[in-house]
């Protein structure tokens, strides 16, 4: 379930099966510290996304150009965003790219 914390504490509060079921209140951070662990994690799950969903091989420079925007969008230059699924969109949108123009990669 997915929420702001007043929402939370307002159904924590007032409804008991809440309390029940939502024990633990967990946010997750939507950016990482950039590190060499955090590119090879990256490198991998382009990797596992190409093969699954039979997108193009994507080189050093592509896989480089995507860890860019991470770091764009995470808006720091030392952090990376942690939104997987918005760099795996863009490199589904870089391989129909790359395939209207005959490539291969």
């Amino acid at each position: 379930m997915i929420g702001d914390r007043e929402l939370y504490e307002l159904f924590y509060t007032y409804e008991e099966e809440f309390r029940k079921i939502f024990k633990v209140r967990v946010e997750f951070d939507d950016e990482m510290p950039m590190a060499d662990e955090v590119i090879l994690e990256f490198g991998g799950r382009l990797r596992k996304l190409c093969d699954d969903e039979g997108l193009c091989p994507f080189d050093r420079t592509a896989v480089a150009a995507l860890i860019e925007d991470g770091v764009r969008k995470a808006g720091r230059r030392n952090k990376v965003t942690a939104r997987f699924v918005d760099l795996a969109d863009l490199a589904r949108e870089a391989c129909y790219a790359a395939r209207q123009m005959g490539r291969r990669r």
